[in-house]
């Protein structure tokens, strides 16, 4: 399983072949967050049949702890990042998945606190 970031659900969404390509090279089922869900409903107004077939991970005590766990490493580095990327990251780590997104915050985050990530060129 792979989590998708919101960049890269709508950047799908509008039809952006090479980022659908790199996805789909890299993952045979794809999920997201509840936070993600959140992001595009907030922003864009997405519309929620468009999460079906996905697996939409939620946050629960667990992920709360690695968020901690996350924040405090992130700060204690000098390299804070935005409160849900922080979320993000943690539901990441605490399943132990993958996420593709195109957000530059997560390659740095990955490399502090050893999530795994995969940006497509674009």
């Amino acid at each position: 399983m792979t989590i998708l970031d919101s960049n890269v659900i709508l950047r799908i969404m509008r039809g952006e072949k090479e980022v659908k390509r790199f996805v789909e090279n890299h993952t045979d089922t794809i999920g997201t967050t509840i936070f993600n869900v959140y992001e595009l409903l907030r922003g864009r107004g997405v519309i929620l049949d468009y999460f079906k077939g996905f697996e939409i991970y939620g946050f629960s005590e667990s992920e709360a702890r690695v968020a901690a766990e996350i924040y405090r490493k992130l700060k204690s580095s000098g390299k804070m990042k935005g409160e849900i990327d922080i979320l993000i990251a943690s539901i990441v780590k605490a399943n132990g998945e993958t996420i593709i997104t195109i957000d530059k915050d997560f390659i740095e985050i990955g490399k502090i606190v050893q999530i795994d990530v995969l940006t497509p060129s674009s």
